[in-house]
């Protein structure tokens, strides 16, 4: 219902004006991303609006300070307070329903279907140029949900963001932001940093961030920590049991015909009650990765090593993580864009050798939007196709074969809770995934969709002796102002 009366209202606003133009980031396809991607409308006034952005602290709405502000969503996004300080208020509210068939592959309590619902609300306080002020309040809803729910499931309400940042110009092309307090991280491809915006509950950190820009190169060190995350209200306290700190540098640089990114990254990981097949135990881990993307003419690539060093208990880490991704543009009227995907999460070869190879992906994105599957000791490949029948309608096909890395270490729910032991099978191969996906831009605040996530258990499920194929669909409408 609030979906409906929000819609009505908005779609009543006179013409909205677009806001200051923003770098939209590359687009991926929806079905094998848990993130909301930009809307892909070719359209650039659309792109400006608020679906273009995952992170709405992202979003700049000063360009509307010398513009005249009739609509509604003009009054919302800019509501000027001095001559230098203005206030900018946005939401979201999401409602989708789900149905499933053996998720864990038919082990475990199992739920036929759910309703949920999402609903965020934030305000951005910009006082003159050199400093502002994020809150955003959260929830995440279920009903009908038959199992025990987790913290990515439900949050009744609390504070998803609420951080104070000074920034100041640096030179005529660059900046330096200091941002401090409750937030969520999204860097890069979202492989070590991620909202979770797939999921019902958002994900954010404690944490500092001491961001610089200047020209082709940007780059930041950060530190903090994560959440004790509960289903109750107002009570999401700081993990002192998992921080984390790090660096990261980057720049866009001109590789033959492609426009790249390079990107460099170290994250510094220290967990109490790190849980993996072979145990539990303390974990300190160095996290180093390097990324390289790129786009140019019909070809988009993106390539990203990773190794990881330090302590689990008294074993040595050594552990790695590697993904290539490529697609090509076709001719055509629906505008096909065919790829291919790979990655591969080590995993633990030898329980008794001293050595830890299970990877960890930090705050990773989860892999499908379900998250059924942890990048922990799984390979995959397989192609995808997107297709682009109008500027507001994306389709999306994926299959991929999904396949133990190591035999001697289990499979990972997306949470990383182990799912099924090393010791229950033999095989290597896990199952075959098809994902479809479908996502309309009703307009430019509405956008409605479907998704639909097959496995078909491999060998090593039948192995556990509760090998069941999974099934999950969704539809979803989201409404974001």
């Amino acid at each position: 219902m609030f979906e409906l009366l929000a819609v009505a209202a908005i779609a009543a606003a006179p013409q909205v004006a677009p806001a200051a133009q923003q770098t939209v980031p590359a687009p991926t396809d929806i079905a094998a991303q848990a993130k909301t991607e930009p809307v892909k409308t070719g359209d650039t006034a659309l792109q400006n609006h608020p679906q273009a952005r995952d992170l709405p602290y992202d979003e700049d709405y000063s360009g509307l300070r010398d513009q005249p502000r009739g609509s509604l969503w003009d009054k919302l996004k800019y509501i000027p307070i001095t001559d230098s300080t203005f206030l900018t208020l946005g939401g979201e509210a999401r409602t989708r329903f789900e149905t499933r068939n053996d998720q864990r592959f038919g082990r475990g309590p199992q739920d036929g279907a759910d309703l949920e619902f999402r609903f965020r609300a934030w305000a951005d306080l910009h006082v003159g140029d050199h400093l502002r002020g994020f809150f955003e309040l959260k929830s995440g809803l279920q009903q009908g949900y038959d199992v025990p729910q987790t913290v990515s499931d439900r949050k009744d309400i609390d504070v998803g963001q609420a951080f104070v940042e000074a920034r100041t110009a640096l030179g005529d092309d660059g900046s330096i932001k200091l941002r401090v307090g409750r937030q969520e991280i999204g860097i890069g491809a979202f492989r070590l940093f991620d909202m979770r915006d797939g999921l019902n509950v958002r994900r954010s950190l404690d944490a500092a961030r001491l961001m610089v820009a200047k020209g082709a190169w940007n780059g930041e060190v950060l530190g903090g920590y994560a959440q004790n995350e509960t289903l109750t209200p107002f009570d999401n306290d700081t993990n002192e049991d998992f921080s984390f700190y790090g660096a990261r540098l980057a720049r866009t640089a001109q590789l033959g015909p492609f426009a790249s990114t390079i990107e460099g990254m170290w994250v510094r990981s220290d967990r109490k009650g790190a849980a993996y097949d072979a145990g539990t135990a303390t974990e300190r881990r160095n996290t180093f990765s390097l990324r390289v993307n790129g786009h140019g003419g019909r070809v988009d690539y993106d390539v990203e090593g990773t190794l990881q060093n330090g302590r689990w208990g008294n074993q040595k880490v050594r552990a790695d993580y590697v993904t290539a991704n490529a697609s090509y543009l076709f001719d055509g009227a629906w505008k096909p864009k065919l790829g291919v995907r790979f990655e591969r999460g080590s995993g633990d070869r030898n329980p008794a050798d001293g050595r830890m190879n299970t990877y960890f992906s930090l705050f990773a994105r989860p892999v499908t939007l379900n998250g059924e599957l942890n990048r922990s000791n799984l390979t995959l490949f397989g192609p995808s196709l997107t297709l682009t029948p109008t500027k507001k309608l994306t389709l999306d096909a994926t299959v991929n074969e999904l396949r133990r890395t190591s035999r001697d270490d289990g499979i990972y729910l997306g949470s990383g809770v182990l799912l099924r032991a090393a010791t229950e099978g033999t095989s290597r191969q896990v199952g075959v995934r098809t994902t479809l996906g479908a996502r309309y831009l009703l307009s430019p605040f509405v956008t409605v969709g479907t998704y639909i996530n097959h496995v078909e258990a491999g060998r090593y499920l039948k192995q556990t002796g509760d090998g069941d194929n999974l099934n999950y669909a969704t539809v979803f409408a989201t409404f974001r102002f």
